[in-house]
């Protein structure tokens, strides 16, 4: 289980394949193993970077303030950087998708395709719950 160390925490990941780099970022109550059958088919074309979100996995869930796509959208060019990934496609799912989006947007020259799937495009869809899911108290 390899895993870095970002300015905001402890991230895990998992890494698999060989070829370019993609990046994979998962949803909501989810961990990088949502990409399992999407690493098993592209694993011989791609090398897949799939990070836990902090909160998620195995990556950190006490030392946070916050758990917003926001700090997800940070977390993304931090691991990039950590890696040495300067330019990238990245791939996300729900909550992950809206992340990926959010990368797009403001780091558009670390970008180099975006995909998304089942992802809102803004909050205001979402329940109140989810909506609460960034705050500590309730993401504990």
């Amino acid at each position: 289980m390899p895993s870095l160390v970002t300015g905001q925490g402890q991230v895990h990941y998992e890494v698999i394949g060989s070829g370019p780099p993609v990046i994979l970022i998962h949803g909501w109550t989810q961990a990088w193993n949502t990409w399992r059958l999407t690493i098993e088919t592209f694993q011989n074309q791609y090398r897949m970077y799939a990070p836990d979100l902090w909160g998620f996995g195995e990556s950190d869930k006490d030392r946070r303030e916050s758990f917003n796509v926001g700090d997800f959208i940070e977390l993304i060019p931090q691991f990039m950087d950590a890696l040495g990934i300067v330019k990238v496609p990245i791939m996300g799912h729900s909550m992950g998708g809206t992340t990926a989006l959010g990368v797009t947007l403001k780091y558009p020259d670390r970008v180099r395709k975006v995909g998304v799937v089942g992802s809102p495009i803004n909050g205001k869809s979402l329940s109140l719950f989810l909506k609460l899911a960034g705050r500590p108290f309730v993401a504990r």
